[in-house]
């Protein structure tokens, strides 16, 4: 993942960490769809329950799809633009249960590049949406997955 500002105008390699707000975008490339995925891919949000999402104000978040991958030399200004609106979601978790949102699905080969910003309320402002992606094979402390994912072979 790569987030990008306009102040410090680079690409920076995230750590594990989701963050976007006004002036902050989140870029995905899931390079590890297998080609043997057939039909449909979904991207979607997953939290365990009572998963810290954080963040001021709404916590919608507006999905891009991307027609190449973000390089770590883009910046700011030469980042590649998003070609459609793939969906809109709202990022909370539930204090109860797991949650999984849905944001959309498509052909899997179509699914590797994504850009996430916040989708601004009617008086042009957004808010901000914080939380740490885990994955579980990456740590043998973590036991549930949190955060984005694509789905396939449903």
């Amino acid at each position: 993942m790569y987030q990008l500002t306009p102040s410090g105008d680079t690409a920076e390699p995230a750590s594990a960490d989701f963050c976007i707000y006004t002036t902050r975008v989140q870029y995905a490339h899931f390079a590890n769809i297998p080609a043997t995925a057939q039909g449909a891919c979904q991207l979607e949000f997953t939290f365990p329950a009572g998963y810290e999402v954080a963040g001021a104000g709404s916590h919608q978040v507006n999905v891009w799809k991307m027609a190449k991958p973000i390089a770590a030399t883009d910046t700011w200004g030469t980042a590649p633009k998003p070609t459609t609106l793939f969906g809109t979601v709202t990022l909370d978790s539930d204090p109860k249960s797991a949650k999984t949102i849905v944001v959309n699905s498509g052909a899997c080969a179509e699914m590797r590049d994504f850009e996430f910003t916040v989708a601004e309320n009617g008086n042009g402002v957004g808010g901000t949406v914080v939380y740490q992606q885990r994955n579980p094979g990456e740590n043998a402390t973590i036991a549930a997955a949190a955060g984005m994912r694509i789905s396939y072979g449903c």
